[in-house]
């Protein structure tokens, strides 16, 4: 996140997709941390599968928009 308020403001003229698929990535990487304490039996129970749900559901989102707008 210190990246992100470090280059939000130069990415806030045109290059808003390049923020879209940083916050893609870091929601990915908590979709890959919830998944493995799943995994290992650190978490369980309904509150951490929707939360690894939201998780991959906001990083597609994210990563998939945000790749659609820098290919225009």
């Amino acid at each position: 996140t210190g990246i992100l308020t470090f280059m939000l403001p130069s990415w806030i003229d045109d290059k808003l997709a390049a923020a879209g698929i940083l916050i893609g990535l870091i929601q990915l990487s908590w979709v890959a941390r919830v998944g493995y304490d799943l995994y290992a039996g650190s978490i369980s129970g309904p509150p951490a599968i929707a939360n690894l749900c939201v998780a991959a559901i906001l990083a597609a989102l994210f990563l998939i928009m945000s790749l659609r707008a820098s290919a225009q």
